[in-house]
């Protein structure tokens, strides 16, 4: 396993927090735990066991949390001075918001807790520690694919997006066929 991309969730978790802001959408601390979830497990599948950040994530009864980010929360957002992000970290991660800002609180914990890698860890009792090897095979599964970042190689001047099922998929400026 790689090092992280980023040295905090606190860093991705203040990514969308802003993002929320700037486009005026409401960002529910629940909400964003799934998020933080889902981009994590997306990230170490589309980039062949990278980590997105040093998280461990628990099956509670409100879907995954990061508990280290769960107690920072507990008393409001606290300020803190957030570094600049990888440009390939930010660019998944707007595949990510662009895919899930819409959902509701209800619908995105509807989502999370209905995977197996949560119904797992909840079989064992709440706050158990949603197994990452668990992750990343779900979710290579539901990708359809055993290679995901050979897909999105840089070389190929592609960019990762994901499709309305939640699939990653390669898209690329469109060059059209030149008539002689």
């Amino acid at each position: 396993m790689k090092a992280p991309n980023v040295s905090s969730s606190i860093d991705i978790a203040y990514w969308f927090f802003n993002k929320a802001i700037e486009e005026k959408i409401e960002l529910e601390d629940i909400k964003l735990h799934q998020i933080l979830y889902l981009s994590q497990s997306y990230f170490t599948v589309i980039y062949e066991d990278e980590l997105l950040m040093p998280s461990l994530f628990l099956a509670s009864i409100n879907g995954a949390i990061e508990p280290q980010l769960a107690r920072i929360l507990e008393n409001g957002k606290p300020y803190i001075q957030t570094p600049k992000l990888p440009v390939k970290v930010v660019s998944f991660l707007e595949s990510i918001w662009n895919k899930y800002k819409n959902l509701s609180q209800e619908e995105i914990v509807n989502l999370t807790t209905n995977q197996l890698p949560y119904i797992q860890a909840m079989e064992t009792g709440e706050l158990t520690p949603i197994d990452f090897e668990y992750i990343k095979e779900f979710y290579k599964t539901m990708s359809g694919t055993t290679q995901p970042a050979s897909m999105f190689s840089k070389k190929r001047k592609t960019k990762l997006l994901m499709s309305y099922t939640g699939k990653p998929v390669e898209v690329k400026k469109w060059e059209p066929k030149r008539v002689n």
